[in-house]
């Protein structure tokens, strides 16, 4: 378990890491805290300390990093020779004086032979999972400590992706802007244009760990997402976030609203029983025959065309709406909100304050929900697509 493999991973890298690459380790965490993809915890899906640890003793330093993760493919096998790191090796790759200490060089090469085999074929076995879809992540850390670990499972594309678009364009253009938190970016011009298209549920939940209800929002958001999708809404991006007691479910769709009515297709004239029952299945609907290939085609009316009315009724019939369970008690407890079109943009204007304190406290809360999401949404990341 994690837990188990912890005073390890301590002790490894107390060996391993010199003050120099400390310092380069630093700076890896600070830059990659700066662009977001810091953390291994579910809200962020980025990269652990220990993973940063991993990066600098495989490359050797923060530049060098960032030089590798430009050339990342995907599937990509990162992994340290860890005969290199348990002494028979030093870090730099030459013999280590403790590994011939008894002045027995074959017995050494020998030993240090079959370390590397093992490695070697641990890193087989790996790529192996991986074509057979097990162990599935963009990229591939073998845990130096235990290599039928991958340590790249807990990192989202999302995380690994930004991180190597910042890396590229930090090489192009360094700056100390990668560095250096602001909230200047907050600034940045949100194209209202686009806001109709986003939908955002919000409701009040019990306290819980952070991991807990992030894994219970994303689970429901990738459920929601789907039954929008089964009802012919085209979801382009969704997410989720919460400020530790309010709850939010945010979706871009192409269009929040879709015609009402829809064509079904049936089978050919000449499949007679199944012809049979796709007539008698759409009595009542306008039925003819394709002139193209002889289907039969009925004229059929949604039963939702407004993606905010089919999201309420997904929020208010639980069962079956794919919402995990643990949220199911605080939404029938609590109730929820749907904000579209201009009710998100008026909490970005921030003219949908209101007067009275209780309610005042409450619209704040949600108005700087619905801009940080609506930012994440509508806003290039800063870093990733840095402007030229």
């Amino acid at each position: 378990s994690a837990a188990d493999r912890s005073p390890y991973h301590t002790e490894y890298m107390l060996k391993a890491l010199d003050d120099a690459k400390r310092r380069e380790v630093r700076l890896l965490k600070r830059f990659m805290k700066v662009i977001g993809v810091y953390g291994a915890e579910i809200a962020v899906q980025g990269f652990s300390g220990y993973v940063c640890e991993v990066l600098i003793l495989k490359y050797g330093s923060f530049l060098n990093t960032l030089e590798g993760a430009s050339r990342w493919r995907e599937k990509e096998v990162i992994a340290i020779d860890s005969a290199m790191h348990r002494g028979e090796y030093g870090i730099d790759g030459s013999k280590s004086s403790r590994g011939s200490r008894d002045g027995n060089s074959s017995n050494s090469n020998s030993s240090s032979n079959k370390s590397r085999s093992v490695h070697a074929r641990a890193l087989r076995d790996m790529q192996m999972q991986m074509q057979m879809g097990m162990g599935n992540s963009p990229i591939i850390i073998l845990d130096p400590v235990d290599t039928n670990r991958n340590l790249g499972l807990a990192i989202s594309y999302e995380s690994i992706g930004r991180f190597i678009l910042s890396a590229r364009n930090f090489l192009r253009r360094p700056s100390i802007n990668y560095f250096t938190y602001t909230t200047a970016h907050d600034q940045r011009i949100i194209d209202n244009s686009k806001v109709g298209n986003i939908l955002i549920v919000c409701f009040k939940h019990s306290p819980r760990s952070e991991d807990i209800i992030w894994g219970q929002l994303k689970s429901s958001a990738t459920a929601i997402a789907k039954q929008l999708s089964i009802n012919s809404f085209k979801v382009l991006r969704y997410t989720c976030y919460t400020d530790g007691s309010n709850a939010f479910i945010s979706f871009m769709l192409e269009s929040a609203s879709i015609p009402r009515i829809m064509l079904k297709h049936g089978p050919k004239v000449f499949d007679a029983n199944n012809a049979e029952r796709f007539i008698s299945k759409n009595k009542g609907m306008l039925l003819w025959i394709s002139n193209e290939d002889g289907r039969l085609l009925a004229l059929a009316e949604r039963r939702f065309h407004d993606a905010k009315q089919l999201l309420a009724h997904i929020m208010g019939d639980l069962e079956g709406s794919g919402i995990s369970k643990g949220l199911m008690d605080d939404i029938r407890s609590n109730g929820f909100k749907i904000y579209a079109g201009d009710e998100v943009e008026m909490f970005i204007k921030g003219s949908s304050i209101s007067s009275s304190s209780s309610s005042r406290d409450d619209a704040v809360v949600v108005a700087s929900a619905v801009k940080k999401i609506v930012e994440y949404m509508l806003v290039n990341d800063r870093f990733a697509f840095a402007a030229e």
